[in-house]
């Protein structure tokens, strides 16, 4: 056999096991797809069965009028609070709030490793805060619960970090397609939020999943919004152009003014210092008071019905500003305060409140222009939950397909860039999901940057060296100095080992003065190489907290060391292509 044969035999072979392994992915995530969708559907079945219990049975017998104000609405999701909150703080703690921002740490830090008993915990708790009236949206509780039952599936099948972050995807298009029946749409907001990546071999299995989660989702009748009952124009003029890049401009200083409002919420239930299990019931409480003053209007749970009803029906424009701001704070007092649920039916409903609002003021101040305020609520709410949660494309396909009118597409994308842009220079990448969280750190671009960048000098720690033939009580007096998880042991510029706590703790101490650092130090640890990407570095130190980088070009020369804990706390990451 010649080399050439030699060559292409090997091509061949190496072929094959992708395709076997493409393959074998796709499987697994069909079988996540059935899963997902399957609690997407029950979930969403629930939060009805539920909604119909407290607002249907139980608020008639609990009703309590001092005026025309019904006391009851406060105490129903206080009801639901008291019933949540101690069951989050012992069985999931990661489940309190909204739960996309603990998905994207941890795929973005944590190699898409989420706790199994999320999955349904998310759920339980999600379906009785919202249908006990808790200003609430039912996609993060579908993701964060999606993602631990990918995650678990992946951990199962031993996938690679890529692959389980490509399988969360998976699992989160199938589940929000359940919900919204929109596959295409819901599978690009999956990729654009948790695995910004349009390599073919991940890009199949996510759209294939989310059509298998329609699929499973139209098994019940489906109602989600109702934009596809807008009365679309066929043009729009260059007057209504004008209007809508203003529109863009104000919906993007709102959609920060909400990141700010919502971040301001969550650190100021946590400077309370009241116990964690009494904060979801005041931000109930609080929520209670709202939906009282406003009821109807589609305060409480996701705001869906009330949004349809101002479509259909119209408002004034003092109320739909009204109803905007008050969804922000009675969503914030709720998700912010530690209940479970999501942000993204509310930001909708807020954004389709201001623009009915800013529809009805136009309407006065241009009157030669044909304002559709339909459209703009439309508009409006697509472009304000793209500027708060920086995700503009997939948001812009999901509304195409529920508007079902794609001749709206110009105008939609025209205003949600304006304001995805107006929301990301002011907020400087700070999503609504993760602002005033620790993880704020989790930037919309932070994935894109660490899969596109490698590891740079910045980014590598300059540490105490050991050598192999120090004493042990020598080398142990340097690592004692450092807070570090680990120190090199470096012989003539290459490295041959580390030590680490454990390393210390395999000889007794009075044996160190005579004893060389090469009896304890750890010989297999994490490595990788100069030109390794930064997310590939990052898996890499995965729960030993460290990883020793090497020259490219000269195997097991030490360059230095990768302090995981300390590059996660970096304020910016530099923006991919820019």
């Amino acid at each position: 056999m010649t080399h050439v044969d030699a060559s292409r035999k090997k091509i061949e072979q190496n072929s094959s096991f992708s395709l076997n392994r493409w393959s074998r992915f796709i499987v697994i995530a069909l079988l996540v797809a059935i899963l997902c969708g399957i609690s997407g559907t029950v979930f969403k079945e629930s939060v009805s069965l539920l909604t119909t219990f407290f607002f249907g049975v139980l608020l008639p017998l609990i009703t309590i009028h001092i005026g025309s104000f019904n006391f009851a609405y406060v105490i129903l999701p206080v009801i639901g609070a008291a019933i949540t909150s101690p069951f989050i703080l012992k069985y999931a703690k990661t489940v309190r709030g909204g739960g996309i921002g603990a998905v994207l740490e941890s795929v973005t830090f944590e190699r898409a490793k989420i706790q199994a008993r999320v999955w349904p915990a998310k759920l339980i708790a999600s379906a009785i805060t919202m249908g006990s009236g808790g200003s609430a949206g039912p996609e993060g509780p579908i993701i964060q619960a999606s993602g631990a039952a990918s995650s678990y599936v992946a951990g199962l099948f031993h996938l690679t970090p890529n692959e389980k972050r490509a399988l969360v995807a998976c699992g989160v298009g199938a589940g929000l397609a359940a919900i919204f029946n929109s596959p295409l749409g819901v599978g690009i907001f999956a990729m654009e939020l948790l695995f910004p990546t349009l390599d073919f071999y991940f890009v199949v299995p996510v759209f294939l999943s989310s059509i298998v989660g329609s699929l499973i989702g139209q098994t019940l009748p489906q109602q989600v919004l109702g934009f596809s009952l807008i009365s679309f124009p066929t043009s729009y003029t260059l007057g209504e152009y004008g209007l809508f890049a203003v529109f863009g401009v104000a919906i993007g200083l709102l959609a920060f003014v909400w990141i700010r409002l919502y971040g301001a919420a969550y650190k100021g239930f946590i400077k309370t210092k009241l116990p964690l299990v009494l904060l979801p019931v005041v931000g109930a409480a609080l929520t209670g008071l709202l939906i009282a003053f406003l009821p109807g209007y589609g305060i409480e749970g996701g705001g869906e019905y009330g949004l349809d009803n101002a479509i259909l029906t119209g408002l004034p424009a003092w109320l739909f500003f009204t109803l905007g701001f008050c969804k922000m704070l009675s969503t914030a007092s709720t998700v912010a305060s530690g209940n479970s649920g999501g942000l993204f039916f509310p930001s909708v409903y807020i954004g389709g409140m201001f623009g009915g609002g800013f529809a009805a003021i136009f309407q006065v101040l241009f009157p030669s222009v044909p304002i559709n305020a339909g459209v703009f609520i439309l508009i409006g709410a697509g472009a304000f939950f793209a500027a708060s949660a920086q995700e503009p494309i997939g948001i812009t396909v999901i509304l195409l397909e529920l508007s079902r009118n794609f001749l709206v597409v110009i105008p939609l994308l025209l205003t949600t860039i304006i304001a995805f842009f107006i929301a990301f220079i002011l907020a400087k990448g700070v999503l609504v999901y993760t602002s005033g969280h620790a993880m704020a750190r989790v930037r919309n671009y932070t994935l894109s940057a660490l899969m596109s960048f490698r590891v740079e000098s910045d980014s590598i720690d300059i540490v105490p060296v050991a050598s192999p033939n120090d004493s042990i009580d020598i080398a142990y007096d340097m690592f004692s100095r450092e807070s570090i998880p680990a120190m090199p042991v470096v012989h003539d510029d290459y490295v041959v080992g580390v030590l680490s706590t454990q390393s210390f703790k395999k000889l007794d101490e009075a044996r160190w003065h005579d004893t060389s650092v090469q009896a304890i130090m750890d010989t297999d640890f994490p490595r990788v190489k100069s030109s390794d990407s930064l997310l590939t570095t990052v898996d890499a130190a995965g729960d030993t907290g460290y990883a020793v980088v090497e020259q490219e070009c000269y195997p097991n020369q030490y360059l230095g060391i990768f302090l995981k804990d300390k590059f996660i706390q970096l304020k910016h990451l530099p923006v991919p292509y820019m």
